[in-house]
């Protein structure tokens, strides 16, 4: 790994990150030996977009040429999900000596007829210096984002699901400290981005994630500007203050009821609220609605016998409803066709009555 991410986050932050490669190798995820190979030097920089990209170029191709890797891209359908033999792993080691990794890379060869290997490049959402541990017991996430958190002074310390938090802020982001004497809750960067969202009702993301050996640098997403959906606790309201410990039971909870990598999907029914806030106010409304109504059902109620029943009854009501109309409009139908003399009217007015029903 690199002596210190420092210098790196801070060109990360500026943005000028550049990092030049003596080796680079790119392989295809397919196993065997028929993966495709390219290798040689390049670099990896930071566009003014806020996207990181890399270049290869080539010295070494294995399974491919110009002709192969041309008729490849014209098999490319839109609207289908890329396979997974259409991803590739890059693994660089640079002049300091550390080694870089990115996966899920989609290539974009470049080739020149009068030479044997191409150019490759591509765009990368995020990559790795160094080892990742798969249970730290420490991590530092940095936020390039400005945001109004619950706190007077610059820094506020406070502990959550077991782990001691510092919180440090300035004008041009945020840094989040996380340690603990046992291993990390599983998935804690993901849990800890959840709560922040909920907390400051903005879409915020860890740019840099720093390991005891290792640092994830992510490249920018779009960010949806001017939301109107106000945070759950306003600065203005003498419980501010306390937004930490809204913090500590909302991220208490996802990480209890969450085992998987992605967001709970609480999470992102108040996410779409929050995004939808940002548009007209009849598509805030229909989508605070459509929160709002995913929110509910993840609810679970003790029902008793009686209301059980209640319900049970109600939903067999509901679908004996559905199928008298159903029925009735099946004979309109048929009524009408033997009025206009024609045996297939009814079939093909059949697809928009069940729409309709």
């Amino acid at each position: 790994m690199i002596t210190s991410p420092d210098p790196v986050i801070a060109d990360l932050k500026r943005p000028k990150l550049n990092v030049d490669f003596l080796e680079m190798t790119l392989t295809q995820n397919k196993s065997g030996k028929s993966a495709i190979v390219y290798k040689g030097t390049g670099y990896i920089r930071q566009t003014q977009d806020d996207v990181l990209t890399f270049r290869l170029y080539a010295s070494q191709t294995q399974n491919t040429n110009a002709m192969a890797d041309f008729r490849r891209l014209n098999q490319t359908r839109s609207g289908e999900l890329y396979p997974e033999e259409a991803f590739y792993t890059l693994i660089g080691i640079a002049s300091d000596g550390s080694q870089w990794t990115a996966d899920r890379v989609l290539p974009e060869p470049s080739w020149n007829f009068e030479h044997s290997n191409p150019i490759v490049s591509g765009k990368l959402s995020l990559v790795t210096c160094g080892e990742l541990l798969p249970d730290p017991k420490a991590v530092t996430l940095h936020f390039f984002e400005r945001a109004d958190l619950p706190m007077i002074a610059r820094e506020a310390n406070f502990e959550a699901v077991g782990c001691e938090f510092h919180c440090e802020n300035d004008e041009d982001g945020f840094v989040v400290r996380a340690k603990s004497s046992e291993p990390l809750p599983k998935h804690l960067v993901m849990r800890v981005e959840e709560a922040l969202r909920f907390l400051l009702a903005q879409s915020v993301s860890p740019r840099a994630i720093v390991q005891p050996r290792a640092v994830i640098l992510n490249s920018a997403t779009r960010k949806t500007g001017a939301i109107r959906l106000g945070p759950p606790i306003s600065r203005g309201s003498i419980a501010f203050l306390k937004g930490w410990r809204l913090f500590e039971t909302y991220l208490a909870h996802i990480v209890r009821q969450t085992k998987f990598e992605k967001w709970n999907p609480c999470s992102g029914y108040v996410h779409n609220a929050q995004e939808a806030s940002a548009n007209s106010l009849d598509a805030w409304a229909i989508g605070l609605c459509v929160a709002v109504e995913g929110l509910a059902s993840m609810i679970k109620l003790d029902e008793g016998k009686v209301e059980k029943k209640k319900r049970d009854a109600e939903k067999n009501d509901s679908r004996s409803s559905r199928n008298s109309s159903s029925n009735r409009c099946r004979a309109d139908s048929v009524s009408s066709s033997m009025l206009l003399g024609s045996a297939d009217l009814s079939e093909i007015c059949m697809p928009y009555v069940r729409l309709t029903v």
